[in-house]
């Protein structure tokens, strides 16, 4: 089987209709032996291929050995990777007279290809993550990685099933589409880790790519989407609804137990309710200058999973003295009437009020989302919105988690058509940044009710309006 694995399969020379020699990027990635390896190549470079090629050989180099594939969709499998599959095998048989596939199951709903090894290949959408818990795998490939979610569902469903017999490799392969998902966290792994090996590369790089069909490309796509598709470089999402937000200058030094002992801070603690998902922010604010803006701090920043608001209430309540002043009022999302009912009954009990805006008008989403924006980069260029560095370094605030964050970074506007790049004045509801989002956005709508003012001429503009293109 040993002289199987090493038998020369060849490449697929796009355009062409017969095999060529691994490209020289190629052939770097056949030969490492790092544990986790990721292709961060444009279209047409062939990481498709490469993935099964190294998964297919570790597969053979060990009869028996499990591996799971996860890809965004069946369409990303059946159009895909399992057309490239089968013209690698037969190809194979050309060459060699035999398939090394003894049976393939393709059904939507159980997909397992058996190699005549006794090695066998899983295939899961991530669509339907939690179908990849319970296995026991040896390797991992996962197709366009950019596009599965990096939430802590998707690690805890594929990540500890990696336990079974094999070199436990993860192979994970895409366009960088922005930098996010489980790519853009393998990668940002990468950058530290010399057990994670990144291989990059252009489609220019790829001699075999049609030169007519990159001058159409160049000619149809913008600057970002040349970059991403065809360079592979991960560029800052477009749309993005905060562009302003910069590390640099939004996270600083705060020392809470310090600083709030000095006078004019007020602690508030805003809450974005929610079973499967909602978000706790404590807020150190004051405003001892009128003439500007009131300085807010993101000093806690706590996402909650399956968590009822009984028990977010309590455990509010249980943080009230872990700061030098206890907060003065509970902010709450308008739209959880049973969990404000909840949280008014508990909070009274401890002499604390609830408030949330009850007007829609008041409230709406596209209105108020220059609130946050005036604080990130006001008129004055003197930004009155941070977050404390101990709270930018929790793991919630990792690439890939829902902390404030990488939700500044990823909270994007809706896209009129996909792929158009013209985008709505609405951002779009991603179930994941959005609840941070919610929760800074739900303070500058209430604080005027805390005597907190915005200076005239910074006041937010509140009225609907087309929001510009960021690009």
């Amino acid at each position: 089987m040993k002289a199987v694995a090493n038998a020369h399969v060849g490449i697929p020379a796009l355009g062409c209709e017969e095999w060529s020699d691994p490209l020289p990027y190629q052939a770097h990635a056949l030969e490492t032996d790092a544990r986790i390896i990721v292709l961060r190549w444009g279209r047409g470079c062939g990481k498709s291929t490469i993935l099964w090629l190294y998964a297919l050989l570790e597969a053979c180099l060990y009869p028996g050995m499990r591996t799971l594939v996860l890809a965004p969709s069946y369409k990303t499998f059946s159009d895909g990777l399992f057309v490239i599959i089968q013209d690698i095998d037969s190809t194979f048989q050309q060459l060699y007279g035999y398939s090394l596939i003894k049976k393939w199951s393709m059904s939507t709903a159980i997909n397992k290809l058996t190699l005549i090894n006794g090695s066998t290949f899983t295939f899961r959408t991530a669509s339907r993550i939690q179908d990849a818990r319970g296995g026991t795998y040896g390797q991992i490939l996962l197709e366009e990685g950019a596009y599965i979610e990096a939430t802590e569902y998707s690690w805890a469903a594929f990540i500890p099933v990696l336990r079974g017999y094999g070199n436990l490799k993860i192979l994970c392969g895409g366009t960088p589409a922005g930098n996010t998902g489980v790519l853009g966290v393998l990668l940002e792994l990468g950058k530290g880790d010399d057990d994670v090996y990144v291989s990059t590369a252009a489609t220019i790089d790829n001699p075999y790519f049609p030169e007519v069909q990159l001058k159409l490309m160049r000619a149809t796509m913008s600057r970002e989407r040349w970059q991403e598709e065809v360079l592979g470089i991960p560029t800052s999402p477009s749309g993005l609804v905060y562009p302003e937000f910069d590390r640099t200058i939004h996270i600083q030094p705060f020392d809470a137990q310090k600083r709030l002992r000095e006078p004019g801070w007020q602690v508030f603690e805003v809450i974005d309710w929610g079973y499967s998902m909602a978000h706790r922010l404590t807020l150190a604010v004051r405003q001892l200058d009128l003439s500007r803006p009131p300085e807010i701090w993101v000093i806690r920043d706590i996402p909650y999973d399956r968590t009822d608001a009984d028990t977010i209430c309590r455990a509010v309540i249980a943080d009230f003295n872990r700061f030098p002043i206890p907060p003065r009022a509970i902010v709450t999302d308008p739209e959880g009437f049973s969990e404000n009912r909840t949280a008014s009954r508990i909070f009274g009990r401890v002499g604390r009020s609830v408030v949330f805006e009850k007007n829609m008008q008041r409230r709406s989403v596209q209105n108020t989302t220059e609130f946050v924006r005036r604080g990130l980069m006001p008129a004055s260029g003197v930004p009155s919105l941070h977050i404390a560095s101990d709270v930018a370094a929790l793991e919630c605030n990792l690439p890939g988690g829902r902390g404030m964050v990488p939700s500044f970074e990823h909270y994007r506007l809706i896209e009129s058509q996909m792929g158009t790049g013209v985008f709505l004045s609405k951002p779009k509801d991603d179930n994941k940044s959005t609840h941070s989002m919610d929760c800074i956005r739900m303070f500058y709508i209430i604080m005027v009710r805390f005597g907190f003012q915005w200076p005239i001429e910074l006041r937010p503009v509140v009225q609907p309006k087309r929001t510009n293109q960021y690009q």
